[in-house]
């Protein structure tokens, strides 16, 4: 803003501005104030100016000093100009009446207060321009370029009113060339019909060259006249769709907690189911549902519980904001029915978790178990195999009682080591009752060996 301050004591004001700009910014500041006569002698004590600040900013400034000396108006400047962090000018430029920096101090206030907070795209000063661009194109020899020689005629201000209202303006019978009476019809009217604050007067914009810093004050309350005419007018058709709008939002947050409740209860069926299998490899099978349940199904559906609480909140407070009755969720659709209902499947999602835990760890211990079963089975076969051959062997000697005796000798020295292997065949055995106890999903493929 104080760019906007610097541009204007570069380039000194001409006399005709000056005065032209001291009546306007009076007449804008008596909209919110209403005492106000000579701006430069009335604004020394700086007591109107942080009234006026504290108006327009809607916070609480410091209270302004007692004192009618030059020091307290200093001190009450300072206070002001603090406020607007300007350093452009001191307070004593205030105090003294310098008119071109009090006229220049008044132009960057209603920039930041009047203009820019209620067009705040590109800049105010721009903004504001297609916005009158826009309302008045089509309108005959209007032709809007700038905030200067574009309103000398008074067609521009007539049309924004015609553009809003036109039963207030004949504007087929307005004439280019009467630039007074186009000016006098649009102010009059504005003034009357629409409460707009005469702000300037005729002979102040048929100039050759109008102050731009007071149309654009002045056409900023056309602005925001028509802003608040338009939010009435469609007050009714806002009210309408408002309560449209509320019911298929409660459509929607029904219909939202109904599938999102249907989709709980179903997963807590699931995850206390414990039909699992008796395979390792189908029980990490399992796992890995589990896996995908926790990871890919579980976190939207955490996020849908957001958008439906967001949903709520919403729908509570747009009803508030418009004094209607508190809307309350049909029995079981509460929140706290989908906290509750949440909880529980977290809890039964605890239990699956544990119990898949201890499954894969029995599963891994029978199938170790079988391994050491299958390998300690092979020895002792391929023991038995061993014994059998020899027993079985033949004596190559002719004389048969001596044959028959070393046959003994092999047989009782077979029985010794076999009775010595008796503990290793009852871990064996041992080892199979365990697998068919346990219930090892290959049972029977080790009762067969």
């Amino acid at each position: 803003m104080e760019s906007e301050f610097e541009k204007g004591r570069i380039r000194p004001l001409q006399e005709q501005h000056m005065r032209v700009q001291k009546s306007t910014f009076t007449r804008w500041m008596n909209v919110f104030l209403a005492r106000v006569n000579d701006l430069y002698s009335d604004m020394q004590d700086g007591v109107l100016l942080l009234r006026l600040l504290e108006l327009l900013s809607d916070q609480r400034l410091p209270r302004a000093a007692r004192g009618r000396t030059r020091l307290h108006f200093i001190e009450n400047n300072h206070r002001a100009l603090t406020f607007l962090h300007s350093k452009v000018l001191s307070a004593e430029n205030i105090v003294d009446g310098d008119r071109t920096l009090i006229l220049g101090l008044i132009w960057v206030i209603i920039l930041r207060f009047q203009i820019s907070s209620i067009l705040k795209e590109r800049s105010a000063r721009s903004a504001l321009l297609l916005w009158c661009q826009r309302k008045t194109q089509g309108y005959r020899g209007c032709d809007v370029n700038n905030f200067s020689e574009s309103w000398r005629d008074g067609l521009a201000f007539n049309a924004l009113i015609h553009a809003h209202r036109p039963d207030l303006i004949n504007y087929d019978r307005l004439q280019p060339k009467k630039h007074i009476a186009n000016l006098q019809n649009a102010f009059s009217v504005a003034e009357k019909s629409l409460g707009i604050s005469r702000l300037l007067e005729p002979e102040d914009v048929d100039v050759s060259n109008p102050d731009d810093k007071c149309i654009i004050t002045y056409v900023s309350l056309y602005y925001n006249c028509f802003s608040r005419m338009k939010a009435e007018q469609t007050g009714s058709k806002r009210m309408l769709s408002f309560v449209l709008e509320t019911e298929r939002m409660k459509s929607d947050y029904e219909g939202m907690v109904s599938k999102l409740l249907a989709w709980i209860n179903k997963k807590i069926t699931d995850l206390d189911a414990r039909n699992f299998p008796n395979s390792l490899k189908d029980l990490q099978s399992l796992v890995s549902d589990f896996k995908y349940f926790r990871t890919v199904e579980k976190p939207p559906k955490y996020e849908e519980q957001g958008h439906i609480e967001g949903l709520l909140f919403s729908l509570r407070t747009e009803i508030a904001a418009n004094n209607l009755s508190r809307y309350k969720p049909p029995e079981g659709h509460q929140l706290s029915d989908v906290q509750r209902l949440w909880a529980q499947m977290e809890h039964a999602e605890h239990r699956r978790e544990q119990a898949l835990h201890d499954a894969m760890i029995q599963q891994e211990m029978l199938e170790k178990l079988a391994q050491r079963f299958y390998r300690k089975a092979k020895l002792r076969e391929a023991y038995s195999q061993e014994m059998s051959r020899v027993v079985g062997k033949e004596d190559a000697e002719d004389d048969s009682l001596l044959a028959t005796q070393v046959t003994l000798q092999r047989i009782g020295a077979v029985g010794t080591d076999v009775a010595a292997s008796q503990d290793r065949l009852a871990m064996l055995i041992n080892m199979a009752e365990e697998l068919v106890n346990k219930g090892y999903h290959d049972k029977a493929s080790v009762i067969k060996r």
